[in-house]
C-alpha cells in the first residue's frame, strides 16, 4: 500500500505542474506570472480540499508512519535508493537502448520506441500551437494548453525520477529523502502521458489538414456552426484511432525475445520459471510484417482483421500467456497454497514464518487463512523491520552466515512461529531434529514445525531486562548477540527502552530485574547516578558498558560514582598481551580500543584483565550486582561476527547477573479477537508477583492495555512487541488490549466531517443564493492574480463552443 500511495502522492504533484503551466499560457502577459501563481495557488486549494475530506484516512496513516519510521527503522537504504536510479536509465525507459539489469528486483519495461518518438513530436506541435494562439494570437485555445501541459507534467516526472540514473550517485544520495518519496513507480504517470501525447500528434495531423480542407467555410464563420464541426470531431477521430491501431500493429514485435520480466526476489522459485512471454512480447519495433500505408487501414473491417491477426491479440485469446517451461510451482496459488495450509493447524492466534521467496504466496495468504504472519508483502508497514530483515536472514535463504541454530530457535520463540514454510532451495541444516519436526514437502514448499513454539501471546515470570542506550542500534546490538546465546530467551526477556537514565525514577527501575547501560546518555547526572545506586543497593542487577567511545557517557572519568567497581576510567586505544582470556581484542590490524582501569573498590574483583588493566569487573553490591566492563562487549561481539568465545564471555557474565526463575503456578489463557482492533484475553486462575506478559504484535502507543478495567504501562520488548508486567491478582481476571487511534482519530474525523459540512453549504448557497457568498470568498483570494479572470458565476463554455 505504502509503495502505491506514491503515485497518488505523484499526482497531486502532477496536479500542480499541470496547473503552472495552464496558468501560464491562459495569462494574458508573455511573463504570466500572476497566471502561474493562480495556477499554483488553485491547484494547492483542490489537494488541501482533497486531503481535508480524506483527513480520516491520511492522518491515522501519516500518525502510523512516523511511528513506524520511529520504531521500525522504515528508511529506504541508501544502496536501494542508488540502485533506482541506476536501473531506471532514461534512453532504456524511453527508447529501449540496452538490456534490462538482470539483477533488478522491480524492473521497469520501457515505452515502446514508436510512442516515444510520436510524443516527443506530439509534445513539440501541442507547444508551438499554444504558443501562438495563446501569446501571438491572444486566443484562448484550451486544447493545446492541455496537451502542452500534460506533456509538461510526463517530463516533469521523467526528469525526477526516470532519468536520475544520470545524476551522481553521490548527490542521489544526499536527495534520496526525494527520490524515496517519487520512487520507480512513479513512472507510471509518465508512462500514461506519454501515449495521449503520442495521439495527440496524430490527431494534430489529421485536424490541420481538416482545417485546410475547410478554410474555404471559414469565410462568414460557416465552419464554426456546430453541424461541421460535429462532423469533423468524428472524421478526425476516426482516422486518428484508425491510424494509431495501424501504427502500432506495424511495428508490433512478437515473442522473439529471451529476456524476462521478474517481480520479487531473483530467487524466488516462481520467477524462476523465467517467463519468456513478458513485457517483451507487448513491445512495438521493426519488424518483418509487410504492413503497408494505404487505404485500407480506414476500412472498419480491415482494423479488426489486423487486430485479430495480431501478436497481442493471440496472446489475450490463446494458451500463449503461459510460459513456455514451468516448475512444479505455478501462478495457480489456490493450486499450491491449499496443500500448505492443510498441512497444518492453523487459527488466527498460529504465527507461520513465510519465506520472502514466497512473493505471491504471501499476497494470496490471507485469502485462505487467518493465521498471522511476520513476513509481509507490505513491509512498509512494519514496526519492526530492522529486526524482521536480521530475522529473515536467519530463518530463510541460501546463505548459512546466520544460520545458526541457537540464533535461530531463540528468535523463534521471541517471534512467536509455530510453522516455518521454506523454498526447497533455501538451506535448512540449522533446523535442527532437536528443536524442529519436519512436516515434509508440499509443491516446492518445506514445512517445519516448532516443538517448543511460543505461540502469539506468552505469560511468563521471566526476568525483564531494560536496555537503555541510544537509538540509533544500542538495543539491536544487544539483541543480535543475546540471540546468539549471551542471554537467551529462555533466561530472560530484553526490553528497549530510552536513551537518557535520568528520565527514569527509581519506582520505574525496579520493575525490572537487570538492566543494561549501553550507549547511554543523561543530562542530570545526579539524578541519574543516585536512582542507579538505589537500584543496584536495593537489589536491582546493573550491567553498564562504557567501552563505546564517545557515545557511552563515562568512556572515561575521573571520578566514577560508588555503584561503580573502580575508581575511574580512562581510555587506551593500544594494548599488549592478552593474560586469562582468549578473546581477540584486534581491530583492522590494530588494538580494540578499551575503557580500563587499574585499580577496584573493595567490593569488587576483576572479570577480564589486559596487562594489569581491569577491562571488565564486578561484584555484589548492597543487595544487587554492578558489572562494568570497558570492552563494547556487544559492538565486539557483532564485530567478530559472533565469535562463539565472545557468546560464551557475555553469557557466564549475565547467567550469574540475571536472576533465575521458576515458571509456576501460570495462569490459562483464553483469547478471543473478533475485531482486529480489540482482543481479549481471559485469565484462568490468580496472578503471582513478578509476571509479565507478551503480546506478539508491533509495539506503538496506540495499545492500551487493561487488566479488569486498569490501564497497564506498555513496553516494547523482543524484536518489537508489546509487553506489559501484571499485578498480583486473586481469581480471573480479564486483559484487553485496544488499538486506538486516541486524538489522531477524532481530530481526523472531525476534519473530514467539517469538510463535507462545508460543501453542503457552497451547494445551498449555489442553490439558494447564485454563488453570492462564493463568490464574496472568491473575490478576496483573487486580488492579488488581478491579471486572471476568475468568475463562478459564469457559465462554463459549452462542449458545442470549443474547437475541434
Amino acid at each position: 500500500m505504502y509503495f502505491h500511495t506514491y503515485v497518488g502522492s505523484a499526482v497531486a504533484v502532477g496536479l500542480v505542474v499541470y496547473s503552472v503551466i495552464y496558468g501560464w499560457f491562459r495569462s494574458n502577459s508573455f511573463l504570466g506570472i500572476k497566471g502561474m501563481l493562480l495556477g499554483l495557488v488553485c491547484s494547492v486549494l483542490v489537494n488541501a480540499v482533497f486531503a481535508l475530506l480524506f483527513a480520516f484516512w491520511l492522518l491515522p496513516i501519516a500518525k502510523y508512519s512516523s511511528v513506524a519510521n520511529e520504531h521500525g527503522a522504515q528508511v529506504e537504504a541508501r544502496d536501494q535508493i542508488v540502485r533506482w536510479a541506476q536501473v531506471q536509465e532514461g534512453k532504456r525507459l524511453l527508447f529501449d537502448w540496452g538490456p534490462i539489469e538482470p539483477t533488478d528486483v522491480f524492473p521497469i519495461p520501457p515505452v515502446p520506441r514508436l510512442l516515444t518518438l510520436l510524443s516527443i513530436m506530439g509534445s513539440a506541435i501541442a507547444l508551438v500551437w499554444a504558443l501562438v494562439a495563446t501569446k501571438l494570437f491572444k486566443k484562448r485555445d484550451s486544447i493545446s494548453v492541455t496537451a502542452v501541459s500534460l506533456a509538461g507534467v510526463g517530463v516533469f516526472f521523467l526528469v525526477w525520477t526516470g532519468l536520475a540514473s544520470y545524476i551522481s550517485p553521490l548527490l542521489v544520495d544526499k536527495l534520496r529523502m526525494i527520490f524515496s518519496y517519487l520512487h520507480y513507480r512513479v513512472l507510471a504517470v509518465s508512462f500514461v502521458m506519454i501515449p495521449i501525447m503520442a495521439g495527440f500528434a496524430i490527431f494534430a495531423v489529421y485536424n490541420f489538414i481538416a482545417d485546410l480542407i475547410l478554410l474555404p467555410l471559414s469565410y462568414k464563420k460557416i465552419n464554426k456552426i456546430f453541424i461541421f464541426r460535429f462532423i469533423k470531431g468524428i472524421v478526425v477521430s476516426y482516422l486518428v484511432i484508425c491510424t494509431f491501431v495501424f501504427l502500432l500493429l506495424k511495428y508490433e514485435k512478437g515473442n522473439e525475445s529471451t529476456d524476462f520480466i521478474g517481480y520479487g526476489p531473483m530467487e524466488d522459485p516462481v520467477i524462476d520459471e523465467k517467463h519468456e512471454l513478458g513485457y517483451k512480447g507487448f513491445y512495438f519495433k521493426d519488424d518483418k510484417k509487410d504492413y503497408k500505408f494505404s487505404l485500407d487501414i480506414f476500412n472498419p473491417y480491415k482494423v479488426y482483421e489486423n487486430i485479430k491477426n495480431s501478436y497481442a491479440h493471440s496472446v489475450i485469446s490463446s494458451k500463449e500467456v503461459f510460459p513456455k517451461e514451468t516448475s512444479d510451482i505455478k501462478f495457480g496459488l489456490e493450486n499450491y497454497i491449499k496443500p500448505v495450509v492443510e498441512s497444518m493447524e492453523l487459527n488466527q492466534f498460529t504465527r507461520v514464518g513465510l519465506s520472502g521467496a514466497v512473493g505471491a504466496l504471501l499476497q494470496e495468504w490471507n485469502s485462505y487463512t487467518d493465521s498471522s504472519t511476520l513476513n509481509q508483502f507490505n513491509y512498509r508497514g512494519s514496526m519492526f523491520q530492522s529486526l524482521r530483515g536480521f530475522a529473515e536472514t536467519v530463518f530463510f535463504g541460501k546463505d548459512p552466515a546466520n544460520h545458526d541454530p541457537v540464533l535461530l530457535n531463540n528468535l523463534a520463540k521471541y517471534i512467536g512461529y509455530r510453522y516455518v514454510v521454506l523454498s526447497n532451495a533455501e538451506d535448512i541444516n540449522h533446523y535442527t531434529e532437536d528443536n524442529w519436526i519436519s512436516l515434509g514437502e508440499k509443491g516446492g514448499w518445506l514445512i517445519f514445525e516448532q516443538k517448543d513454539n511460543q505461540g502469539i501471546v506468552t505469560v511468563t515470570k521471566r526476568p525483564l531486562v531494560l536496555v537503555i542506550g541510544r537509538k540509533a542500534g544500542a538495543f539491536e546490538s544487544v539483541f543480535r548477540s543475546a540471540t546468539y546465546g549471551m542471554i537467551p530467551y529462555d533466561s530472560a526477556w530484553l526490553v528497549e527502552g530510552g536513551e537518557r537514565v535520568d528520565k527514569y525514577n527509581l519506582e520505574e527501575l525496579k520493575k525490572f530485574d537487570a538492566i543494561i547501560l549501553y550507549g547511554y546518555n543523561y543530562k542530570n547526572r545526579l539524578k541519574a547516578f543516585s536512582n542507579l545506586d538505589k537500584y543496584a543497593k536495593e537489589g536491582g542487577r546493573l550491567f553498564i558498558e562504557t567501552g563505546w567511545q564517545f557515545v557511552s557517557k563515562d568512556w572515561q572519568t575521573e571520578s566514577a560514582p560508588d555503584f561503580f567497581p573502580v575508581d575511574k576510567l580512562v581510555w587506551n586505544a593500544e594494548l599488549g598481551s592478552i593474560s586469562g582470556s582468549e578473546v581477540d581484542l584486534t581491530w583492522e590490524g590494530g588494538s580494540w580500543g578499551v575503557s580500563t582501569s587499574t585499580s577496584l573498590k573493595s567490593w569488587a574483583k576483576p572479570i577480564l584483565t589486559v596487562d594489569g588493566k581491569h577491562i571488565i569487573s564486578g561484584g555484589s553490591y548492597g543487595k544487587g550486582q554492578v558489572v562494568l566492563s570497558g570492552l563494547n562487549l556487544f559492538g565486539l561481539t557483532g564485530y567478530k561476527k559472533y565469535d562463539p568465545k565472545l557468546i560464551e564471555l557475555g553469557k557466564n557474565i549475565f547467567n550469574d547477573l540475571i536472576p533465575q526463575y521458576k515458571d509456576e503456578n501460570l495462569p490459562l489463557l483464553g483469547l478471543v479477537r473478533d475485531f482486529p482492533d480489540d482482543v481479549t484475553i481471559n485469565i484462568k486462575g490468580s496472578i503471582d508477583e513478578n509476571t509479565k506478559l507478551m503480546w506478539r504484535e508491533g509495539y506503538t502507543p496506540n495499545w492500551v492495555v487493561t487488566l479488569n478495567g486498569k490501564k497497564l504501562k506498555t513496553y516494547r520488548a523482543g524484536i518489537g512487541f508489546v509487553s506489559v508486567i501484571l499485578p498480583k491478582t486473586t481469581g480471573d481476571s480479564v486483559l484487553k488490549l485496544h488499538f486506538s487511534l486516541g486524538s489522531v482519530g477524532i481530530i481526523s474525523k472531525l476534519i473530514s466531517i467539517l469538510t463535507v459540512l462545508l460543501f453542503v453549504v457552497l451547494i445551498l448557497d449555489s442553490l439558494l443564493y447564485k454563488n453570492k457568498y462564493s463568490q464574496m470568498l472568491i473575490d478576496k483570494l483573487k486580488k492579488p492574480f488581478s491579471g486572471v479572470k476568475v468568475n463562478i458565476n459564469k457559465s462554463v463554455k459549452s462542449w458545442k463552443d470549443e474547437d475541434y
